[in-house]
């Protein structure tokens, strides 16, 4: 008999605030000039700029998954990211890890928020 355990982690990448927060000094591009969030500026990834952050976000989430052996992700609030990019930086990691392969079962990803719709997305392993 075997027994198995899942380990998840939760990450926040969109509660950037206005107070305290000084990123656009340095990176104005990390920041979108139409979309907005409850926290202010939204994050950048369909603008000028923005393919930069979207690689940046989506190795991010693969680097959780990879380094820490994570089992998954939790993306916390994925109702304030937006992105008009098609596919969107929520379904990417989804579409790069299909037809990956690799060994193992695939560590998921899963979306959180308050009106978010129920959003995994399947990551090929490392």
């Amino acid at each position: 008999m075997h027994s198995a355990c899942a380990c998840s982690s939760t990450v926040v990448y969109n509660h950037f605030g206005p107070d305290g927060n000084y990123l656009n000094a340095y990176a104005e591009a990390f920041f979108s000039t139409t979309h907005t969030s409850p926290w202010g500026a939204a994050i950048n990834f369909d603008q000028e700029g923005g393919q930069f952050v979207r690689e940046f976000f989506i190795h991010n989430a693969l680097y959780w998954l990879e380094e820490f052996q994570a089992d998954g992700l939790r993306l916390d609030a994925v109702h304030a990211i937006q992105d008009a990019s098609l596919p969107d930086v929520l379904e990417t990691p989804q579409r790069q890890g299909a037809g990956a392969g690799g060994p193992g079962p695939p560590s998921l990803a899963s979306g959180a928020g308050k009106r978010a719709q129920p959003r995994v997305a399947a990551v090929a392993p490392a």
